[in-house]
């Protein structure tokens, strides 16, 4: 079962003064937009010094969002969207499941695209559990299989 949609796109993120780690208005622009719906969204907070993290959940579920500035690509980011919680076998054993399911996972993904895609990001490349870059990905997220 598909866990995380993973995707890179490019794009200028607009400068926040005194800021040091890139890609906090991104963040903030995501968790704006997905705020609108009935999700609810947690601050962002700075990821291991490289990037942004948030939470966005809803009655049933809770993902993660995390935003990051690409290290070797000039104005590429990189945006994870995962389950909060993924249990060990052990824990499946005992019951145990994600935090959320592929198809929310999706969900959320496909507004992030919309989201990023209006405010005039591009070149997007979207897939399932795996670095977005190469032919085994798509130009917006996919369902789970």
């Amino acid at each position: 079962m598909p866990k995380s949609q993973n995707a890179t796109f490019y794009g200028v993120e607009a400068h926040t003064p005194g800021e040091q780690i890139r890609g906090m208005t991104i963040a903030r622009l995501l968790s704006a937009e997905l705020s609108e719906s009935v999700l609810q969204v947690s601050q962002s907070e700075c990821w291991r010094d490289s990037g942004w993290v948030f939470t966005v959940q809803s009655d049933i579920s809770k993902l993660e969002i995390v935003v990051l500035a690409d290290q070797v690509y000039e104005n590429r980011w990189i945006l994870q969207i995962s389950p909060s919680y993924l249990p060990g076998i052990i824990s499946q054993w005992f019951g145990a499941t994600t935090s959320a399911t592929a198809q929310e996972v999706f969900q959320v993904a496909v507004q992030c695209h919309q989201a990023l895609a209006s405010h005039g990001f591009v070149d997007f490349q979207w897939c399932w559990d795996d670095f977005a870059d190469g032919e085994h990905c798509s130009t917006e997220p996919t369902p789970p299989a």
